[in-house]
């Protein structure tokens, strides 16, 4: 993936520190203080979701996603003079998902399509030839991720991916493509588990009990085996999804019932059971850690009839990572990854013969907390940093902070409500200029899960 992709995406960002860069005393302080996070919270007595190892899964998603989006933008230069724009996007996402897990293999394929449409709403002080304009636009994305386990911790990984999208700026009649490609292959130690399974088993036992369906408390050992037969349900596919629904159903009744829990002659036991499983609610639960190290080569190709806006960018650099997940408990999800980053950037403008190059280095991290409400409700809170470096004659350094919120809320099993507000604050720093950029989103939107 493109470093200018990692630096703008709405839901990757990242904290980079180069060389001749130091962290402030707010910044450790600011990670110390997600690290304890886990050290608040305990378990149950009787099942922990972080010592669940899920079984054989193979799932499939399909998400249609309609969203509207406002943003704010601000950009304060060293001259003082400010630029300000506001503007609105309604866009239209098709996504497909496939996720294994095996002990032997982890592997994700996303398929991303995205169309939509922005609109100019007011602008100050912006040059005619970087003002905005009135656009439409599709994206075209994939992404892969394929881990092989050499043995139960050691893997080697390889991760793809690549874009292809497309603006019609309406006021320039201008049509500008931009292409993106990337490759990392890499060997770690570690392995993530995927929880969600175990934690809807915990949902519907509290289900259960909280409305005297109960009829004895399960122990770890029962709770454990009810999320493996959870997932197991949940492997099986159908083209007919109501048939695929009385299956499942009919499969958790039978294990609940022959195992002592519940009372097959209380018929209050099956509406509250198909409302606990039904609203599993497609989230994310998982455990684990991992340390790997790998190089990356990106490709990114910009092109539009207005030749000053043809430019190409190669990257090329060695990548070090730490991931960990901790499933806190029920209600709580801590994630957070780290990442080192050197290697070289060649680019070049219009019709230029050669590519200019410059060395650049990195450091990441993301950090997120999430809070489960219940089945149906959950937030997530984010915060992101970056500090970049390029070793070129101009010294160039970028800093940006980020913090988000996301809400969510199922309306129904298979549609989510979705609000999420985000803030960032960058600088940029050059040698004759600098500049401050603020941006404050706001994203409305539903989520409807095909399968």
């Amino acid at each position: 993936m493109s470093l200018s992709y990692i630096i703008k995406g709405k839901n990757i960002l990242i904290f980079t520190f180069m060389n001749k860069q130091v962290i402030t005393t707010f910044q450790i302080l600011f990670f110390l203080s997600f690290a304890c996070a886990s050290s608040l919270f305990g378990q149950s007595d009787t099942f922990q979701l972080k010592e669940f190892l899920s079984p054989d899964l193979k799932r499939k998603t399909q998400v249609i996603n309609p969203d509207v989006r406002l943003t704010d933008s601000k950009e304060t230069y060293l001259s003082n003079t400010d630029r300000k724009g506001s503007f609105g996007y309604l866009d239209l996402y098709l996504s497909s998902s496939e996720f294994i897990n095996t002990r032997k293999r982890q592997s994700t394929l996303n398929l991303y399509n995205r169309v939509g449409y922005k609109s100019l709403i007011d602008t100050i002080n912006y040059p005619s030839q970087y003002e905005p304009n009135n656009k439409f636009y599709s994206s075209h994305d994939i992404r892969w991720v394929n881990r092989l386990y050499l043995n139960p911790k050691l893997f080697f990984e390889t991760k793809a991916f690549g874009r292809l999208a497309y603006n019609r700026f309406l006021s320039l009649g201008n049509n500008g493509i931009n292409l993106e490609a990337d490759i990392t292959p890499s060997i770690g130690i570690g392995r993530i588990e995927a929880a969600t399974d175990a934690w809807l088993a915990l949902s519907i036992f509290n289900a259960l009990r909280d409305n005297g369906l109960l009829i004895r408390e399960p122990n770890g050992g029962e709770i454990e085996a009810f999320s493996i037969a959870i997932s197991q349900l949940k492997n099986y596919r159908s083209r007919d999804s109501r048939l695929e629904n009385i299956y499942e159903f009919e499969t958790l009744c039978t294990f609940l019932v022959k195992n002592g829990y519940i009372d097959p002659n209380d018929y209050r036991v099956f509406a509250i059971l198909k409302d606990a499983y039904d609203f599993e609610g497609f989230v994310y639960r998982g455990h684990g850690s991992r340390l790997q190290a790998g190089v990356t080569s990106d490709l990114e190709r910009n092109k539009s009839k207005d030749l000053s806006t043809n430019t190409s960018f190669m990257f090329n650099s060695v990548l070090v990572s730490y991931t960990d997940h901790n499933a806190i408990n029920e209600n709580w999800q801590f994630n957070q990854t780290y990442s080192l980053r050197y290697g070289k950037l060649n680019y070049k403008y219009q019709d230029d013969d050669v590519f200019d190059g410059e060395l650049f280095s990195e450091l990441s991290a993301q950090l997120s907390l999430g809070y489960y409400f219940s089945r149906r409700t959950y937030a997530v809170c984010s915060v992101n940093f970056i500090n970049r470096y390029f070793e070129d004659n101009f010294e160039r350094r970028a800093n940006e902070f980020v913090v988000a919120l996301d809400y969510y809320y199922y309306l129904s099993p298979k549609t989510r409500f979705f609000v999420n507000a985000d803030f960032s604050n960058n600088t940029y720093d050059y040698v004759s200029n600098s500049t401050l950029d603020r941006y404050t989103n706001l994203f409305l939107g539903l989520n409807y899960f095909i399968h």
